[in-house]
């Protein structure tokens, strides 16, 4: 799971201002701008070439699909997507406390200065995702597949990873405080000598003095 290239960055067209009463039905939306609005539940639909901006989205998500679109400064906590799909995704500056993330494939999604503490990732797979300056503290990543994985300047203290391995995945610049995982996840994952310190514990290892 070597990361060989960073996420390729959502292609937005020219947008028009929309409005979720107006213009999203469940087919979903294209090349629309949304402002300050409140996204309510989706069953299904594709959301392709959009611009989410300060929006509040709540609740259950099904079978949704966002592709090249960019979330710039929402509020997300506790949402849950269950079998949708983020092709080509940027979350900037958003609020994810609580998110949960279900049965669902990500690939070149990127997490910038977004406040993301107790998100969950189940039965997900995960390709050429990066996060920056962000709070994942809490952090859970339950049988998650991931390949070509970025992170820098991240929280993951108190993190669980559950039958999630990490071999390849760069966690040096990561604060591991009170990381938890199962028996074999941090097998070939890189760290730096004073983390390896602090994780000995989690492979049984004794320190002597």
């Amino acid at each position: 799971m070597k990361k060989e290239k960073g996420p390729c960055a959502p292609a937005l067209p020219a947008l028009k201002a929309g409005s979720f009463a107006e213009n999203m039905a469940e087919e979903g939306a294209s090349a629309l701008r949304f402002e300050r609005e409140v996204l309510p539940p989706l069953r299904s639909g594709v959301f392709s070439g959009c611009l989410f901006a300060k929006c509040r989205i709540f609740g259950h998500h099904r079978l949704a699909n966002f592709e090249d679109v960019l979330f710039s400064g929402c509020d997300l906590s506790n949402a849950v997507f269950y079998g949708c799909g983020f092709s080509r995704v940027r979350f900037e500056g958003c609020k994810l406390l609580g998110l949960r993330m279900e049965e669902s494939l990500l690939s070149d999604l990127v997490l910038s200065e977004c406040m993301a503490r107790d998100l969950s990732f189940s039965d997900c797979r995960l390709r050429r995702a990066e996060a920056a300056d962000c709070d994942l503290s809490g952090a859970g990543f339950y049988r998650v597949g991931l390949k070509e994985i970025g992170l820098q300047r991240v929280s993951l203290s108190g993190a669980e990873f559950f039958q999630t391995p990490l071999e390849g995945v760069d966690l040096s610049g990561c604060d591991l405080s009170g990381l938890r995982v199962s028996e074999g996840c941090l097998k070939g994952a890189v760290v730096s000598p004073m983390q390896a310190l602090d994780l000995s514990r989690l492979l049984g290892l004794v320190l002597k003095e």
